[in-house]
């Protein structure tokens, strides 16, 4: 548990190098399994650490859950960045199943915002290009998270209109995942369906879609 100069304890150390050991990372944790609580000098644990340092070979699902194993409420808590290891994991495109791991252990963290305001929802949005994969995990780990606003008071749905509006699919899989959301204005009195109205050649498909999902949009005036 003891730190180094920069405030990194061993596991940290460790989980920095571009090829960590399992078998090294493993003995650590299970020398000390204390140690998994630890912060380093940036206020990030060693599941911070995991998920944002490293290559791909030291961010997997099994390395991930032996650290949560040894300290589970990791999953909860944010660095001095104000990050959640669920937002690392989306910014640092950990491996699909490692973010899962985290999803796992603590779906509501989907919701929670970073520094900037952002939910790992719109975090997820603003990688180019976007995991459909990763917004559909997302969204099945906390159903309710595409109505979760950023900072311009976009939720979900409204920010892949206004970034994505050609992206259908994207935009299909986030309404289904929370059609009430479709209802919801932006900081400008829209809905969604005014957004997506008010796009260049808005698609057709699209337009329905969302009429369909939430038929009460229809009845809802902007500012």
């Amino acid at each position: 548990k003891d730190k180094d100069a920069a405030g990194d304890t061993a596991l940290h150390c460790a989980l920095k190098q571009d090829v960590a050991a399992q078998e090294l990372i493993h003995i650590l944790c299970s020398a000390c399994p204390d140690v998994c609580s630890v912060a380093d000098s940036a206020g990030s644990l060693p599941l911070h650490t995991v998920l944002s340092a490293g290559s791909e070979e030291t961010r997997t699902a099994a390395l991930v859950q032996q650290v949560l194993r040894a300290f589970p409420d990791g999953c909860k808590q944010k660095n001095d960045a104000g990050d959640l290891p669920v937002h690392l994991a989306i910014k640092h495109r950990a491996p699909l199943d490692s973010t899962q791991a985290i999803l796992d252990a603590y779906p509501e963290g989907v919701k929670d915002k970073d520094a900037a305001g952002d939910t790992a929802l719109h975090c997820a949005l603003k990688q180019e290009p976007v995991s459909h994969e990763l917004i559909h995990i997302l969204c099945s780990a906390c159903p309710d998270a595409p109505k979760e606003i950023d900072q311009q008071g976009d939720n979900a749905v409204h920010y892949a209109l206004k970034h994505h509006p050609k992206s259908a699919e994207l935009i299909e899989k986030l309404v289904t995942a929370c059609p009430e959301g479709v209802k919801d204005k932006d900081a400008a009195g829209d809905t969604a369906l005014h957004c997506a109205l008010k796009q260049h050649g808005a698609a057709q498909e699209l337009v329905r879609s969302l009429c369909s999902a939430c038929p009460d949009v229809c009845s809802v005036a902007d500012a």
